[in-house]
């Protein structure tokens, strides 16, 4: 300690002290930590993300395609993107390979529109930007493309699905969107987005899921979407309950979706077994008759009855009780349409 304080007390403590900051800078450049100080941890990763990324064994390629001179509000989404990529990179022992690139630099217009065309036949979305000084179309590409040895690259739409629009007057007003939110919803978006598109790659089965039917499940084009977005991430297939017993050994989740006819003993013996045996099942289940259609014809009062499925016993017995209770909210499953602006 006496030599230290000699060398700040002595004629060129300044250079000293310039040495120790550039030492100190030097040395935390080596490593790259962040501590997250929100209550929630939004800025960490889940448990499921670290896992997933420690268990890595083959390397994986993203490019992100957002770069180059970019907006405030996309280059906030670019700086987020590269800052969660880093940490995917450290915590999977450098199994994950980032780069960042604008496509089409250097290329004539002819070459790099052929380009974004094959970019855009993969899923690549393109966003139009501001004109230069010389009047030239630019281009923003809030995509990413990770890659896996011997599968089909996935490419990922960085933006969210869902516009956050400021708060304004219907009749005298035009919505207008509120960037920053807009912007803020697809951070909040990316761990989920590149931790899903490595696990779909890196998976070495496909899981296989049964839509259950047999209760009074519909059949008809009012879950053609869910069975559409199910087909292209799972195996998916048709179980009837009433003609024999889930194996747990094949079928890995069964999906419940509204059933309308009361469950017999053998049917949720057939479930428990399923359950017990490793099976994994996801209830969609209307517990009250309370149509939205039959709620808008009619007139008077709507009186919302008990289905009587039969399941309550079932679903004690894994700690889950739905109420009877029918809620009216106006804010609840809205559908907005656009009718016009007067």
């Amino acid at each position: 300690m006496k030599r230290i304080n000699r060398l700040f007390q002595g004629k060129y403590w300044y250079l000293v002290a310039l040495l120790a900051l550039v030492a100190i800078a030097f040395i935390s450049s080596l490593f790259n930590y962040r501590i997250d100080l929100t209550k929630e941890k939004r800025f960490s990763l889940s448990s499921s993300t670290e896992q997933l990324l420690q268990n890595l064994d083959t390397p994986f390629t993203v490019t992100v395609l957002l770069d180059g001179e970019l907006p405030a509000d996309y280059k906030k989404l670019r700086n987020a993107t590269a800052d969660l990529l880093n940490e995917f990179r450290d915590r999977s022992n450098n199994f994950v390979k980032v780069k960042f690139e604008k496509p089409g630099e250097g290329l004539d217009d002819s070459l790099r529109y052929y380009l974004y065309d094959s970019l855009s036949r993969m899923g690549v979305v393109f966003e139009q930007g501001p004109q230069t000084k010389e009047g030239q179309d630019t281009y923003i590409i809030p995509s990413a493309i990770v890659e896996y040895p011997n599968r089909r690259p996935f490419v990922l739409d960085l933006r969210s699905s869902r516009k956050v629009f400021k708060q304004y007057d219907v009749i005298n007003e035009l919505p207008e969107e509120d960037k920053e939110a807009s912007i803020n919803s697809a951070e909040a978006l990316l761990e989920f987005k590149f931790a899903n598109a490595i696990d779909k790659l890196s998976r070495k089965t496909v899981p296989t899921i049964a839509y259950v039917v047999g209760n009074g499940q519909p059949i008809d084009r009012t879950v053609n979407d869910l069975g559409e977005s199910l087909r292209n991430d799972y195996r998916l297939a048709v179980f009837d309950l009433k003609q024999g017993y889930p194996d747990a050994d094949i079928i890995n989740a069964l999906v419940i979706v509204k059933p309308t006819q009361p469950f017999t003993d053998d049917d949720k013996l057939k479930l428990d077994q399923f359950i017990m045996n490793g099976g994994h099942v996801l209830w969609f289940v209307d517990k009250l008759y309370a149509e939205l259609d039959s709620l808008m014809r009619s007139r008077a009062d709507f009186v919302a009855f008990d289905r009587n499925l039969n399941l309550d016993d079932l679903l004690f017995k894994y700690g889950v009780r739905i109420n009877g209770d029918l809620v009216q909210d106006l804010n609840c499953a809205k559908i907005p349409i656009v009718i016009g602006y007067q």
